[in-house]
């Protein structure tokens, strides 16, 4: 097939909420094509990519909750069984994130270091950092983390120079900066003070954007950064 081929398809398979297939489609681009991405389309493949990867996750969080509720409960057996099929995702999750990490550092060579097409691919390799951070344990455990804060700092170093504090890209990384301080390194201070200065910053500057396609998307992440907002001032 050829790029806008897939890219059809994927679209179509976002709107289906075919997440497999979503993911498949976004590998395939990242593998296949050779030239250089838009933005629109990075996002795009990051969209197919995270789906299917924040279903595996919930199903894991999910498992070990159970496994964390019955371990007293269940016979041996039943429990090696249990613990092997939680092993499936965990490994599936593991080999999605790091096979779209290899494939994202062959494309980032190809873009301007402080272009924002790189940003965005650079926050993405973040992304799965941490994601992998979140399933692993040890030291293995903390090298991703710390992979994933570099990504998060260096997206962050190469947008803020050409982004509009409302913008969603960079509002996106703030709420993403947040979340993380929140529930990886159970810092609710540091979490509480980045997303009160985005969604000031942002409000102060939304008047900036001229696309109505922008405006919305800020106002959706500037809800999600209020609502994180008010959960955390109240712990």
């Amino acid at each position: 097939m050829t790029k806008d081929e897939i890219e059809f398809l994927l679209s179509a398979a976002e709107q289906a909420e075919d997440n497999d297939k979503a993911f498949s489609l976004s590998y395939t681009l990242l593998e296949k094509t050779s030239e250089f991405f838009s933005q629109k389309e990075i996002t795009n493949i990051s969209l197919g990519i995270k789906r299917k990867l924040n279903s595996l996750r919930l199903s894991y969080k999910i498992l070990q909750n159970i496994e964390n509720q019955h371990k007293n409960i269940y016979e041996l057996p039943y429990i090696l069984l249990f613990q092997d099929y939680k092993n499936k995702i965990k490994n599936e999750y593991h080999e999605s994130c790091s096979k779209v990490i290899e494939s994202i550092e062959k494309h980032i060579e190809k873009y301007d270091k402080n272009s924002q097409e790189s940003a965005h691919f650079i926050k993405l390799k973040g992304d799965l950092y941490k994601n992998i951070s979140e399933i692993e344990v040890g030291q293995s455990a903390e090298n991703s983390r710390k992979l994933a804060e570099f990504c998060q700092e260096e997206a962050e170093r190469i947008i803020y120079k050409h982004l509009s504090p409302a913008h969603p890209t960079r509002l996106g990384l703030a709420l993403s900066r947040a979340v993380w301080a929140y529930e990886i390194t159970n810092n609710i201070p540091n979490a509480i003070k980045i997303a009160q200065n985005a969604y000031s910053e942002g409000f102060e500057h939304i008047e900036d954007l001229t696309s109505d396609i922008l405006y919305k998307d800020s106002i959706t992440i500037m809800n999600l950064l209020q609502s994180n907002l008010k959960t955390w001032l109240s712990d």
